[in-house]
């Protein structure tokens, strides 16, 4: 993770050529941001310049913290508008259309399904497990005739969005 003070590296004479240079720099840039640096400057001309480039790496780090922490608010505020919606039921009824690959919600299913059970396209043969959040059932899939797993998931086993968004 990222320390909370922005950590800058300083890269003093890299010499060779315009072109080594080039190239040596944004290597370095790239391991050191890769450990953890937030940017880094190359050294000025001037004491004066390299104190301008500092300063403004620091307000360009602290804007962006600022806007990440923005950022995260409105997420997590999001995540509980997505609860309560989940809890009220409704959020069953379009989960399918706020999650690609998330299947149309069955809602008369029984608690456990039987020998020949058809939910989509696949046809359900016999419990092969349980979880804490379910059952875990053999099935065939009518479209490819594939057997699979398929774990049902009880709608009240789950508490919260991030337990379908994962």
């Amino acid at each position: 993770t990222k320390a909370l003070v922005p950590i800058l590296v300083l890269l003093l004479d890299v010499g060779g050529t315009l072109e080594e240079e080039r190239r040596g720099v944004l290597v370095a840039q790239r391991e050191f941001m890769s450990a953890g640096a937030d940017n880094v400057l190359v050294n000025r001309n001037t004491p004066e310049e390299l104190r301008l480039a500092v300063d403004m790496e620091l307000q360009r780090s602290e804007h962006a913290a600022k806007w990440r922490a923005a950022a995260q608010r409105d997420v997590d505020e999001q995540l509980g508008k997505a609860d309560e919606v989940a809890a009220s039921g409704l959020f069953w009824q379009c989960v399918d259309r706020v999650f690609t690959g998330f299947p149309l919600m069955e809602s008369r299913l029984p608690a456990d399904l039987k020998h020949g059970t058809r939910v989509g396209h696949c046809v359900f043969e016999s419990a092969l497990g349980q979880g804490s959040f379910g059952k875990v059932y053999g099935a065939t899939n009518l479209q490819t005739g594939t057997r699979e797993a398929v774990k049902v998931i009880s709608k009240s086993s789950i508490k919260s969005v991030k337990h379908v968004s994962a």
